[in-house]
């Protein structure tokens, strides 16, 4: 590890993770999971800090908080004396059980007990209630292991936690480089996103202007033609590497004053592009042990188109809910925003549950992203395993991945304080439930279905993203703000995505289309819009060079400051379920949306005969229609001449 890393490790030795948005615990029993992520640490101490708010109907002496670590406890303590100010509460929690890599869970389970109900009566009124408030959250002192001596540890390194979250990752160009440097690159970014534990947005795109540029962070990657590299960087490749790259592409590793540059280069331009490919595909990444990788303008470097299945395993590890009254599980199912649910869509569910309960009482009631879709009462019979279909409704407006929450009524015989830990109702999911997920192929073109149609099944469908001939600095900020939002919902690096600064009507055919550029200098029309120098506007509408299913996108502003405004919304992953319509204005903040054209009412489409019977049939249909129109106007003529002959 030389200085520069040292200085590096010693300054990212904290990683802080909240909550993010205050949390409200009501109730008698409640909880809130809040997840963080360990990267490849040695982990020195870690602490939560719990502030919260408490109303002051809490009875503190019997009221308690749990604290758990990826579902074990690790602490217990009463509620804190003071209400109605915020209070501050540090636990230390174990380094041993925060060795794992990956993504760790901590919640907050509070059991919250009036001052003046009965000790077995269901409390669950509102008043009795905690905020966990959003600066809350875990601090982790950690040194970071591990070298950077191939491709792909480097990779391990520019979307690692520590270096997303301190802004140490820059992919870098050149001014006035050209299209297939500018399309390798946002194969890259877009790949790049796809696959960053969290933080994706923090990766930062550049130009390379001189050559402390390549300083201002510890990891880079710098994509140009060969033909117009810097002395400097020349000087660090071997005669090998740079008579390989006069002809063709490689991407090699190296290090200049500290940094570590990851230098994608080559006079042949295909070869560049499909150097974008290698290092968006996941699946090659691990396998670049080497510091120079030379691409082959025949090989193909995409991954598999994505496979959509409709069958989809509600968990594949089972989960158990424990405790008297309402207990709640909820699942994240992942789905194309191109496919919205038919008819016969359903759920499966396997469950089983403790027989100790009041089955007068007792219930499971299935919900969709907060809608109800079926609820089912408990009976004796069923504790021991039942299965259950709940249909899906149609109408039920969901477009891509959602929540699933089976929320549990359990109620047990008795007076349910006097139980043992042992017979405290639970109820189990089994990981043979499933959800027959059969869609249709969604057809509107608004903000509500955005990103499709430019990513459809998991894939960027033919898309090519237009920047003005004469692109700046700001137009790159807004191409890469939307491809690493984009990569979010990229499944497979198989599609097709192209850049272009002076396109033509031909190659513009039968393509999805991201148009950016301020006004004047965007390909699209602009003069219509009501810009602004304090607000950005993004327009989208189907595209006049394509199909019904084709869109273009405009993402434009009287200046390129306005202009950017726009990524507060397309560029933000948790911020673009707020745009609706097909057309929107934002000064960053809020947003302002319309619909120029209306949503059409969803006709089923007609069911298709198989290609044989279609053959078939069409001459009948065709002779029998032929028939009716001349039978329709005969009978027009004979009313109109028999008439006057009257």
């Amino acid at each position: 590890m030389n200085d520069k890393q040292e200085v590096l490790a010693a300054e990212e030795s904290v990683s802080k993770t909240t909550w993010g948005t205050d949390t409200k615990l009501s109730g008698l029993f409640d909880s809130s999971t809040m997840y963080f992520h360990i990267g490849k640490w040695e982990v020195e101490e870690a602490q939560l800090e719990l502030r919260m708010m408490i109303s002051q109907l809490v009875n503190r002496e019997v009221s308690y908080l749990t604290i758990l670590i990826d579902g074990q406890p690790v602490e217990t303590f009463s509620v804190p004396e003071k209400s109605r100010e915020i209070i501050s509460y540090m636990i230390t929690l174990p380094e041993d059980m925060l060795t794992a890599e990956g993504t760790h869970s901590i919640t907050v389970e509070a059991y919250l007990r009036g001052q003046t109900t009965d000790a077995c009566v269901d409390d669950s009124s509102v008043s009795t209630w905690m905020n966990i408030l959003s600066d809350s959250g875990v601090t982790i002192k950690y040194r970071s292991v591990g070298e950077i001596s191939s491709i792909a540890e480097f990779y391990e390194k520019f979307v690692s936690v520590e270096a997303l979250k301190g802004e140490h990752s820059m992919i870098l160009t050149k001014e006035g480089t050209n299209d297939a440097v500018l399309t390798s690159m946002a194969k890259i970014l877009s790949g790049f996103s796809q696959n960053a534990a969290e933080d994706y947005e923090r990766i930062r795109a550049g130009l390379m202007h001189r050559e402390m540029d390549v300083r201002q962070v510890p990891y880079v990657i710098y994509i140009e033609r060969f033909d117009r590299l810097e002395n400097f960087l020349l000087e660090l490749l071997s005669e090998r590497q740079k008579n390989y790259a006069k002809n063709n592409a490689l991407i090699c590793l190296l290090e200049y004053e500290g940094t570590k540059v990851l230098l994608v280069t080559g006079n042949n331009d295909t070869a560049l592009q499909k150097a974008g490919d290698m290092l968006s595909n996941p699946d090659i990444i691990p396998t670049l042990t080497q510091k120079t990788e030379q691409i082959s303008e025949e090989k193909d470097y995409r991954t598999d188109s994505y496979q959509w299945n409709e069958y989809i395993a509600l968990t594949p590890f089972g989960a158990q809910v424990k405790g008297n009254f309402e207990q709640s599980i909820s699942f994240i199912i992942e789905c194309p925003t191109n496919r919205i649910p038919s008819e016969s869509a359903q759920l499966s569910l396997d469950y089983r549950y403790s027989s100790n309960l009041d089955f007068d009482k007792s219930l499971l009631t299935v919900y969709i992203n907060g809608t109800p879709i079926g609820s089912r009462v408990l009976t004796e019979e069923g504790a021991d395993g039942t299965t259950e279909l709940f249909a899906i409704p149609k109408d039920i407006g969901i477009s891509g991945s959602y929540t699933v929450e089976t929320r549990f009524a359990l109620y047990p015989k008795g007076e349910w304080c006097e139980l043992t830990a042992e017979e405290i109702p639970w109820a189990y999911i089994s990981d043979t439930s499933m959800l027959k997920w059969t869609t249709t192929e969604n057809t509107e073109v608004f903000f509500e279905y955005y990103p499709f149609p430019f990513i459809r099944d998991g894939e960027f469908s033919d898309m090519k993203i237009l920047l003005p001939e004469e692109w700046e600095k700001d137009d790159l900020d807004v191409m890469a703000g939307l491809l690493l939002t984009l990569g979010r919902w990229q499944k497979s690096n198989a599609g097709k995505l192209e850049v272009i600064s002076n396109p033509n009507l031909e190659a513009l055919a039968d393509t999805n289309i991201i148009s950016i550029g301020a006004a004047g200098r965007n390909h699209m029309n602009t003069k219509e819009l009501n810009l602004t120098g304090q607000r950005g506007c993004a327009i989208l509408g189907i595209s006049p060079y394509g199909n019904q299913l084709h869109a273009v996108l405009t993402i434009t502003g009287q200046t390129n400051e306005s202009m950017k405004k726009t990524l507060e919304f397309l560029g933000q992953y948790v911020r673009m379920w707020e745009m609706k319509g097909d057309l929107l204005y934002t000064d960053g903040e809020s947003i302002k949306y319309t619909y120029i054209r209306q949503p059409e009412v969803r006709v089923e489409p007609p069911k298709v005969e198989s290609p044989a019977v279609m053959d078939e049939n069409v001459p009948l249909i065709i002779v029998c229609s032929v028939l009716v129109l001349i039978l329709l106007a005969a009978a027009m003529l004979l009313i109109k001449y028999g008439g006057r002959n009257k």
